[in-house]
């Protein structure tokens, strides 16, 4: 990953509040492709893989960076636009003004009077993203099923 370089990674209204209150430090995402093998031994046993190694986390490796998908929304004069066709600059020519479904109910009341349509996190562009995460370390493990354990730090 070059410098500069971010992957998105998709987190619900639940996760995003936990990550800004500071309690989730770790996500687990299933693992997909080439299964470890097992190698029975003195020990009752071990996981590994043959040949390579462990394959690289999709996520990335220590020290790269995640931008955090959520579901979001901006004022209702975009209402109609897909994602693509919104810009990052708003009318006054500064960032343009994003809402976040996880700031919670409290807010969501005036939101809805002032927002379009809530959009799947999926659809953030990266300009619209509030949360960046630096990983710490990642690692595979049998939760059955098998799942990447990245552990991260906020970064913004």
């Amino acid at each position: 990953m070059k410098p500069g370089d971010a992957k998105p990674i998709l987190f619900s209204g639940d996760m995003v509040r936990a990550i800004l209150d500071g309690r989730k430090s770790q996500t687990r995402r299933l693992f997909k492709g080439r299964q470890p093998k097992f190698y029975p031994g003195a020990a009752g046993g071990i996981y590994g893989w043959d040949g390579d190694g462990q394959p690289p986390c999709p996520f990335g490796k220590p020290g790269d960076r995640l931008w955090v998908r959520e579901t979001w929304a901006v004022d209702r004069r975009w209402w109609d636009k897909s994602p693509r066709e919104i810009p990052p600059i708003g009318p006054a020519g500064g960032k343009q003004k994003v809402h976040y479904k996880a700031w919670g109910p409290r807010s969501l009341a005036w939101l809805s009077e002032y927002v379009g349509k809530w959009r799947p996190s999926i659809h953030m562009p990266r300009w619209a993203s509030r949360i960046t995460l630096e990983i710490t370390a990642e690692r595979v493990e049998n939760d059955n099923p098998w799942v990447w354990i990245i552990e991260f730090k906020v970064v913004t």
